[in-house]
């Protein structure tokens, strides 16, 4: 499981029904997948969760200037362009789709605006990596096979200046759109060691043992 240097000691979880936090609580945790990100019908949701487009009209590195200069940087991932005296590209057009993945979206707020955005029960979750590890255990029970996972701070910047080949391709669903930075989103994402890109992931409710000592319910109603 892929840890953060630097993360919050502790991160909220806001939900539309109480009984869902009191089962939060209880040791029993909902799930998500990207996929059914993709697909809500919330308002704040996002359909480019963990996609990367990248969409060119021209390419040419003879014409001086910023543009291409960005642009250089966003093509280097894709082809190989060392020793080029020139290279022209047209009409290209390149995406990645991160695959599927279980996802708890949480944040670093205790906030008044977020539980009118996302529902009014609001669960702390002391050591959100601890809690990560607790739920990885227990996803890969689930799934029959080795699972990973990977948590921390979602980036508010726009996807198409992203290195899609990155260090690792999951940093794409760490990326959101920049109006959504109020949101102060720390997301946990699981899956698979063996992910297929073509797989897809069910919501799942599961029993997860230990992961109580983490949890509470919040009640000062935020700031």
């Amino acid at each position: 499981m892929a840890l953060e240097p630097e993360h919050p000691d502790k991160v909220f979880r806001y939900l539309r029904d109480r009984d869902h936090a009191r089962a939060l609580v209880n040791g029993y945790v909902w799930f998500t997948t990207l996929e059914a990100l993709r697909n809500n019908d919330h308002p704040r949701s996002d359909p480019g969760e963990g996609t990367y487009r990248l969409d060119i009209k021209r390419y040419d590195s003879a014409v001086a200037g910023a543009e291409t200069e960005k642009l250089k940087g966003r093509l280097a991932g894709l082809f190989r362009m060392e020793g080029s005296a020139r290279m022209v590209v047209e009409n290209i057009v390149y995406a990645q789709k991160v695959p599927d993945l279980f996802v708890m979206c949480t944040s670093s707020l205790n906030s008044k605006f977020l539980r009118r955005l996302f529902g009014e029960h609001c669960v702390r979750i002391t050591d959100p990596q601890g809690f990560a590890l607790t739920c990885c255990r227990a996803i890969a029970n689930h799934l029959g096979e080795r699972a990973g996972g990977r948590c921390g701070r979602m980036q508010y910047q726009g996807r198409g200046g992203v290195d899609a080949q990155g260090p690792d391709a999951n940093h794409l669903a760490f990326m959101n759109i920049n109006g959504h930075a109020s949101e102060k989103e720390y997301r946990m994402i699981w899956g698979p060691m063996n992910q297929h890109p073509s797989r897809t992931l069910q919501p799942v409710l599961l029993r997860v043992p230990g992961v109580e000592r983490f949890v509470s319910i919040v009640d000062d109603g935020g700031r």
